[in-house]
C-alpha cells in the first residue's frame, strides 16, 4: 500500500456522471463484438498492490491471439503489473512475479444490470 501524502499522479479519480457519459460515448460507438469492459479478480490486485514498494498497477494492453490485429475487440485483453516509486515494472522472475491478464470480457459475459 502506498504511503504517500498526496495521490499519486498516475490515474485521477472523475465523478460518476463523467464516468457515465464516457462510458456511453464508446459504447454509441462500439460495434456490438468490439470490447466494452474487463474484470479481473480484486484478490489478484491486491496481490500485485500488496507488494512492498508497490506505488501503482500498470494495465498493459495486449493480444491474447498473436495472430489477431489491432482493434478493440474480444482478442484484446490487458496485463496488470504493480509498478515501484520509480515507475519500474515489479518483476521478480519467471514464477514469482504478481502479473495478471485474464480479465473476464465483456461481451460476451457482461452484466447488463449494471448503473453505467
Amino acid at each position: 500500500m502506498s504511503t504517500a501524502k498526496d495521490p499519486a499522479p498516475h490515474g485521477r479519480k472523475i465523478k460518476l456522471s463523467e464516468a457515465r457519459k464516457m462510458i456511453a460515448d464508446y459504447k454509441g460507438k462500439a460495434q456490438p463484438h468490439h470490447l466494452r469492459s474487463l474484470t479481473i479478480s480484486a484478490d489478484h490486485l491486491r496481490k500485485i498492490i500488496d507488494q512492498p514498494g508497490c506505488e501503482h498497477v500498470r494495465f498493459h494492453v495486449c493480444l491474447k491471439d498473436g495472430a489477431a490485429s489491432a482493434g478493440i475487440d474480444n482478442a484484446h485483453s490487458l496485463v496488470a503489473v504493480g509498478v515501484d516509486s520509480q515507475n519500474k515494472a515489479m518483476l521478480q522472475g519467471e514464477a514469482d512475479s504478481e502479473v495478471y491478464e485474464d480479465f473476464t470480457h465483456c461481451p460476451p459475459t457482461c452484466n447488463d444490470g449494471d448503473s453505467f
